[in-house]
C-alpha cells in the first residue's frame, strides 16, 4: 500500500481480530388496569441489559521504503517479526421503558424511551501509519444512544382500503463513533464526537395500505 501516493510503502504480514460479547437481559410488561380500573388499557413495559465485551487485535507490518522498519513494534524485518497484539474490555448497559394506551381496538398511543450501547475497540488503520499503534487514535471508547418515541398506531379506511399509521420522533446520541477522513492523513478512523444535544424531529411517518374492505 502506497500512503497518499507519497512513496511510503507498507507491507502487512499478519493480522488477527476477535470479539466476544456476553450479556444478561430481562424485560416485562404489566397491565396497569390490574391496579385500578381507571387505568384499563394502559400497559407499562420495562427492560434492562448489562453487557460485557472482550476484544483483541493483532497486526504485523513494516515499510520497505523506510529500511524495513517495523511499524507496529520495534526492530526491523525480517530480524523482528514486527508483531503487535492488544486486547481490551468494556462494559455497558441498555434499557427500555414505555407506556402504551389502547384507546380503542383501532388506535394505540405510546411513549417509549431506550438506551443502546456499542463497545469500544481498535482502529486497525493506525497500524499502517508511521505513528503505528502508539497513536491515541488507535483505540476508541464505547458509544451509546438514547432515543424517545411518542407516537400513535391507528387503523382506518381510505377508499375502502385499510391504512395503518405510525408517528415517532427524537434521538440523543452520546460519544458517537463515526468513520472520518481527517485532513492530516489519508487514513480512515473512528473518531469519538462530542455528545449531541437532543433535537426532537420527525423520524417516521409510516402508512401501510391493505386489501380493499368489503362494502357495508
Amino acid at each position: 500500500m502506497d500512503v497518499a501516493n507519497g512513496g511510503f510503502v507498507i507491507v502487512q504480514s499478519n493480522q488477527t481480530n476477535s470479539e466476544r460479547s456476553r450479556g444478561l437481559y430481562g424485560q416485562t410488561s404489566y397491565d396497569l388496569g390490574g391496579v385500578s380500573s381507571s387505568l384499563a388499557g394502559l400497559k407499562l413495559t420495562a427492560g434492562y441489559r448489562h453487557t460485557w465485551d472482550n476484544y483483541s487485535y493483532g497486526i504485523a507490518s513494516y515499510s520497505p521504503t523506510a529500511g524495513n522498519i517495523c511499524l507496529t513494534s520495534s526492530g526491523n524485518y525480517p530480524q523482528a517479526d514486527c508483531a503487535f497484539a492488544a486486547s481490551g474490555t468494556s462494559t455497558g448497559h441498555s434499557w427500555t421503558l414505555g407506556l402504551a394506551y389502547q384507546v380503542n381496538p383501532d388506535q394505540l398511543l405510546y411513549l417509549r424511551s431506550g438506551k443502546g450501547y456499542t463497545p469500544g475497540g481498535f482502529n486497525p488503520s493506525f497500524g499502517f501509519t508511521p505513528g503505528g499503534v502508539d497513536t491515541p487514535q488507535f483505540t476508541f471508547a464505547p458509544e451509546s444512544v438514547v432515543d424517545v418515541e411518542l407516537g400513535v398506531k391507528s387503523a382506518f379506511a381510505i377508499a375502502q382500503r385499510a391504512v395503518r399509521s405510525m408517528l415517532t420522533f427524537s434521538t440523543l446520541i452520546s460519544q458517537i463513533s463515526r468513520g472520518t477522513y481527517p485532513r492530516c492523513c489519508p487514513v480512515a478512523w473512528n473518531r469519538i464526537l462530542p455528545p449531541m444535544h437532543p433535537q426532537p424531529r420527525l423520524r417516521a411517518l409510516n402508512f401501510k395500505v391493505g386489501s380493499p374492505q368489503p362494502a357495508a
